[in-house]
């Protein structure tokens, strides 16, 4: 596995990916499910979501 690579089943990455953007862990593997493998673009997507719910607050 490459390091940009991120595992759908690894919970932990998961979780920290949610803790890191500041979304919920089912949003976090709902974004990996639907983005593969690509870190950045995952990494992008949640920080995109968390800022439109800031805006939703």
């Amino acid at each position: 596995m490459v390091t940009s690579d991120v595992a759908t089943s690894d919970v932990l990455t998961v979780e920290a990916l949610a803790v890191r953007t500041g979304i919920s862990g089912e949003q976090a593997q709902e974004l990996i499910d639907r983005l593969g493998n690509d870190r950045a673009a995952i990494e992008q997507a949640a920080r995109n979501l968390k800022g439109k719910q800031r805006l939703g607050e």
